[in-house]
């Protein structure tokens, strides 16, 4: 079950990072806010706490009033917390 969560995690980042890319660079951050919540479930399923930690970043700051400095690096953050997540995947096939 465990193995099952971690690949169903892997398929929804593989999917969804390239997705909130484009939406904040079009200034759609609330929709990205969506996403971001989304994946945040799916990642503390399988026990990727700091992506987890850095997608409710993501979210919170999408949804309050935030400037685009601070949607940047809790971006940064997930898409670095991501990059480690996919790493650990690929060790593990």
């Amino acid at each position: 079950v465990a193995m099952q969560l971690h690949q169903s995690a892997e398929a929804e980042l593989r999917e969804r990072l390239p997705e909130m890319e484009r939406l904040l660079l079009a200034g759609r951050v609330r929709r990205v806010a969506k996403l971001a919540h989304q994946v945040t479930a799916s990642s503390g399923l399988c026990g990727a706490g700091l992506l987890e930690e850095a997608l409710r970043r993501l979210d919170q700051t999408c949804r309050a009033p935030a400037d685009a400095d601070s949607i940047a690096q809790a971006w940064s953050e997930v898409t670095q917390r991501a990059e480690e997540f996919l790493a650990t995947s690929a060790s593990r096939t």
